[in-house]
């Protein structure tokens, strides 16, 4: 697996210094601190890309610096962004284009305030223990009784159970998007991530460590 692990980062790096796309998101990362209007600046390069939609099913690779990603889009929306250890090639656009932008804002520490749209299929009660997800601050941690209380008070006619949220937490498909990284068990372990430990404790430090240096 490691060496599996090696070439496809060989083969991400090159495929990503060839992807226009790509070129344009470490642009803007580049250029961040020095536009006067980020959101206007961001929302040019959203508007190019938006230029050519996808539709169907489309998908793309991310290299992250805690993993390889895959992001897949059905009907011009997210749906599923996880790190896996099948290549795929880095050629997003449309809205795999606005994923991959939000991810180099994410991953260059800028906690970024705007959305990308996403799409799944989930109950009720799915729904919204990851609105609670969402709501989890960059560089912060819940646990999963704390957001079952949460529910508890917003349904006081319904029951929820720690491990009922546990459940949704891990039928999660949009790795960082909505980030169950951030929640962890009520002793502050690191209870369970669909996608290993070690990028959940990789994920939680990058954002600890940038959120330290803007405090």
């Amino acid at each position: 697996m490691e060496n599996h692990s090696k070439q496809i980062s060989i083969v991400a790096s090159a495929q990503l210094a060839s992807s226009p796309v790509m070129t344009l998101c470490q642009n803007f990362i580049a250029n961040y601190d020095n536009y006067k209007d980020v959101d206007a600046a961001r929302q040019i390069l959203l508007e190019e890309f938006r230029n050519t939609q996808c539709y169907g099913t489309n998908f793309c690779g991310f290299v992250s610096p805690v993993g390889f990603m895959k992001i897949t889009a059905t009907d011009n929306a997210i749906s599923h962004c996880e790190f896996t250890s099948e290549f795929c090639p880095i050629t997003p656009r449309g809205i795999l284009a606005e994923a991959a932008l939000w991810l180099s804002e994410y991953f260059a520490g800028k906690n970024p305030q705007w959305t990308v749209r996403t799409i799944a299929e989930v109950s009720v009660f799915s729904s919204a223990v990851w609105s609670e997800i969402r709501a989890i601050p960059f560089g912060k941690t819940v646990s999963y009784g704390e957001i079952r209380d949460r529910l508890s008070k917003k349904f006081p006619d319904s029951k929820f159970s720690a491990q009922a949220v546990g459940g949704a937490v891990g039928r999660n498909k949009l790795a960082i998007l909505c980030p169950c990284h951030r929640v962890i068990g009520s002793d502050g372990s690191l209870t369970g991530y669909a996608w290993g430990l070690e990028i959940k404790k990789a994920l939680l430090g990058l954002e600890r460590n940038k959120k330290n240096l803007t405090d």
